[in-house]
């Protein structure tokens, strides 16, 4: 057994509420300090706020040489964070002349809400050629989709004999204490929640689930991040989450882990990051550039195969096969169906709310 990664759920919130003070303090500080020095930034450099780790590692893999293939294309220079504290600084940002990013990424959910707020600029499709290879049912007057991947039940093997088939697995008794539930990822449980008992896969109205998680909550293990949860998963701390497919991908690739994946047979959704300029980004004919160069085949297929998500354009050369380890059954591609991200989005608050308060904080 590895050592327990198991936070508890009061613990979590303490330190969950001390990070969106340190994100607050930043925000505000970079909103203070940033004056007009950003919208002075030499013309050869694109400013793209994003997520660290091996997001960027493969940014700077796949999609860097993309850009500088395009002739005259800025450099690439990455300020990574999380989604809260990027939403954070847009909106902190949004009466200045000139924003601190040129290029922002996103999830879909945090997305939506940059653009109801009015933080987003428009996209001149002209300026993003490979947009025309964007699979259709991906596509937003506001963001380019990068790269997307199928909520599915991810377990251990050796641990759970019978593959489960349905969210109400998760709330059987014999597997009480042993599901692991990622704190910062509210989304997927409520998902899960709401369509047990709204009887049929919930696309909207993700609160109608918060009774049924409130009864799940107990048999719960917490964990701060997608690694912790991962290591618990594979050394049979924890038996079973919902997660993304491309995460056990990665699991499975990086350590030979006794882990497999089921589509719930009420339906899922996929989870999609996105990437969009800010309606105040100081040199948006880079960011152009860089959005032209996500969509480059070689950049979209360096995904792929690298992090297991599958790609949005439709021209990537991926393998039959590789599509199959990434995507769901050809079969259970009708279970995959697409959020009312309006709605989501729009109640999103409340959800976040009530998932720390309830769940994490119970």
């Amino acid at each position: 057994m590895i050592a327990s990664t198991k936070i508890s759920h009061r613990s979590f919130a303490r330190r969950l509420g001390a990070s969106l003070i340190g994100v607050i303090t930043v925000v505000s500080m970079a909103t203070a300090c940033s004056g007009s020095s950003h919208g002075a930034q030499d013309e050869s450099t694109v400013v793209v706020g994003t997520w660290g780790g091996d997001y960027q590692k493969y940014l700077e893999q796949f999609v860097d040489p993309a850009l500088a293939e395009q002739g005259g294309s800025p450099d690439a220079v990455y300020a990574t964070g999380n989604d809260t504290a990027r939403l954070a600084k847009l909106r902190a940002e949004k009466n200045s002349a000139d924003g601190s990013m040129d290029v922002v990424a996103l999830s879909i959910i945090e997305m939506q809400q940059a653009a109801d707020a009015g933080l987003l600029e428009k996209l001149d499709t002209s300026k993003v050629p490979n947009l025309a290879n964007v699979d259709e049912k991906l596509k937003n007057p506001y963001w380019v989709p990068h790269i997307y991947s199928p909520n599915v039940i991810i377990y251990n093997t050796d641990e759970v004999a019978t593959a489960p088939t349905s969210y109400e697995d998760l709330w059987d008794e014999k597997y009480a204490g042993k599901i692991g539930i990622q704190a910062p990822q509210s989304q997927d449980f409520f998902h899960a929640a709401a369509t047990l008992a709204q009887g049929k896969n919930a696309t909207s109205d993700f609160m109608s689930g918060l009774p049924l998680l409130k009864e799940l909550a107990p048999n719960t293990q917490v964990f701060a991040s997608q690694e912790q949860l991962g290591a618990a998963l594979m050394s049979g701390q924890v038996w079973m989450t919902l997660n993304w497919k491309a995460r056990a991908y990665q699991w499975i690739e990086a350590s030979d882990a006794p882990l497999a994946v089921s589509v719930p047979k009420e339906g899922t959704y996929a989870t999609q990051f996105e990437m969009a300029i800010p309606k105040n980004a100081p040199n948006k004919e880079a960011a152009y550039a860089y959005l032209n160069a996500l969509l480059d085949p070689d950049a979209q297929l360096g995904f792929a195969t690298s992090m297991g998500y599958l790609p949005s354009v439709l021209n990537s050369g991926m393998s039959d096969k590789l599509r199959e380890q990434l995507g769901v059954p050809r079969e259970d591609e009708v279970l995959v169906e697409a959020l009312d991200i309006a709605d989501i989005a729009d109640n999103y608050g409340d959800v976040v709310s009530a998932w720390n308060q309830e769940i994490i904080n119970r």
